[in-house]
């Protein structure tokens, strides 16, 4: 009986094996979590122009990625039900402020309500649960979500003791380097307060120095990491602690871990960010520390434009606003 040959794998057919995997893992993600943003958003108390609003910003961040995804997800490959979008196009031509996981986070923030924290993380990991199940890798899904408040201060500084709501952020729920890029850039222009923007590519264009922005100690941060489906709370990485010098982060750490991932791609500048915006007299008590006083802000490290021009994407940079 003869033995039957085998074949090694060649290193053009494994490249070609990875992409056709990870097409579809793109497929599949965004496909389960449209779906099931879609499907809590009519259970939920949010009014249908809310609704509408979520939905259309993350068909159109799904389908904007999908293009400069490689490979390529078309439209069409694409499945988001029944919902209608009243400018189905944008994405060859506007870009998204935000990942889709942070629109997911957004209107689950808001259906829920901010101060329920229980509630909203049982929500998220259902929602993990659900979509990830097939296929643990999170390339396309926020390993992070954040939670920042702070004990609310007079315009003199002096604590109040009405506690404001906090405000929730996610980690970059993006793959790829270029994408990533991509998507850090768009969120400093477009979605993230001033500070945390700048702060952001300050530390990716100095990434030796210290602190950046140095907080009150009444800003509090507290994370959370997907373990299994279940969200862990979990300490800051160094690179959160350098970017916001003096924030109490929870847990406390004495040594944070050595990140090796890009300035801006934490759950906390997201939530952060959010907590500036909510409370805008706030950035009065942030300063800037030594090592950035004076340094007038770099301009981004990346230019989203170039890189999307190299993926073939044509449109302008422009953010979507969703209208029927």
């Amino acid at each position: 009986m003869e033995a039957k040959e085998i074949t090694k794998e060649t290193k053009e057919e494994k490249r070609l094996k990875f992409l056709k995997e990870y097409k579809n893992l793109f497929i599949v993600t965004y496909g389960a979590l449209f779906c099931q943003m879609t499907h809590y958003a009519m259970q939920s108390k949010l009014d249908k122009n809310e609704i509408y609003t979520y939905l259309d910003e993350a068909r159109h961040a799904i389908l904007f990625l999908g293009q400069i995804n490689k490979p390529i997800v078309e439209p069409e490959e694409m499945s988001f039900g029944k919902f209608q979008s009243g400018n189905p196009d944008a994405f060859r031509t506007h870009v998204p402020r935000t990942t889709p996981y942070s629109i997911l986070l957004e209107m689950v923030v808001r259906a829920e309500g901010p101060h329920n924290s229980d509630a909203i993380k049982k929500t998220l990991e259902v929602f993990a649960e659900s979509i990830l199940k097939q296929n643990k890798k999170m390339y396309f899904y926020a390993t992070v979500v954040s939670k920042s408040d702070f004990n609310d201060i007079d315009h003199k500084g002096n604590p109040k003791k009405a506690t404001p709501e906090p405000y929730w952020g996610a980690s970059l729920s993006c793959s790829g380097r270029k994408v990533s890029q991509i998507m850090l850039a768009l969120n400093c222009l477009f979605n993230w307060h001033e500070k945390i923007a700048e702060a952001v590519t300050f530390a990716q264009n100095n990434t030796e120095k210290g602190g950046i922005l140095e907080f009150p100690r009444i800003v509090t941060s507290e994370a959370y990491k997907h373990e299994d489906f279940t969200l862990i709370a979990h300490p800051p990485c160094s690179k959160c602690v350098q970017v916001f010098a003096s924030c109490t982060f929870k847990p406390t750490v004495e040594i944070p871990k050595n990140a090796t991932w890009e300035f801006g791609n934490c759950a906390e500048n997201e939530s952060i960010s959010k907590l500036l915006d909510g409370h805008p007299y706030l950035k009065n008590f942030v300063k800037y520390c030594a090592q950035a006083t004076g340094e007038q802000m770099p301009k981004l490290k990346t230019d989203p434009m170039q890189i999307l021009k190299e993926l073939k994407w044509s449109g302008e940079l422009i953010q979507f606003i969703s209208a029927r």
